[in-house]
């Protein structure tokens, strides 16, 4: 249950930053991505079901970040930097990666987010130890 409750804890915390980051800090570069996006496109859901779907990604993220590090035995601040940053490369970096080379998304806005990525993750490598230590 404990891994549950981080799990979703983790997933609130970079929704939220990363909402908050999205929204204040790049928001111009996000509103010149969207301004590039073909008007044309009608997506088959409503905007409620966009936004969860936009929140759910972080939410199992959350999840599987705190159950793979729940299966480890090296709890230790430099193990848990490692794990973070495979973590960030295969979640982060690859799927960033694929969307500007599909064209997707300016370069611009997808280096600034990635790094936003980035900066929110860096707690989470401190946070994880403390909040799932070792079993005794």
């Amino acid at each position: 249950m404990r891994v549950f409750l981080v799990g979703l804890g983790l997933g609130f915390y970079m929704n939220l930053l990363g909402w908050l980051g999205n929204n204040l800090l790049l928001g111009a570069g996000w509103d010149a991505a969207g301004a590039l996006i073909s008007t044309e496109v009608r997506l088959p859901y409503s905007p409620l079901a966009r936004e969860l779907i936009t929140l759910a990604p972080d939410f199992i993220y959350g999840l599987a970040m705190a159950w793979l590090y729940a299966q480890t035995s090296d709890r230790s601040i430099q193990f848990s930097f490692k794990f973070a940053a495979v973590f960030w490369t295969a979640t982060v970096g690859v799927v960033y990666l694929a969307i500007v080379n599909s064209r997707f998304l300016p370069v611009d806005i997808a280096v600034q987010t990635t790094l936003l990525a980035l900066a929110i993750g860096l707690p989470i490598v401190f946070a994880l130890p403390r909040l799932l230590p070792p079993r005794r």
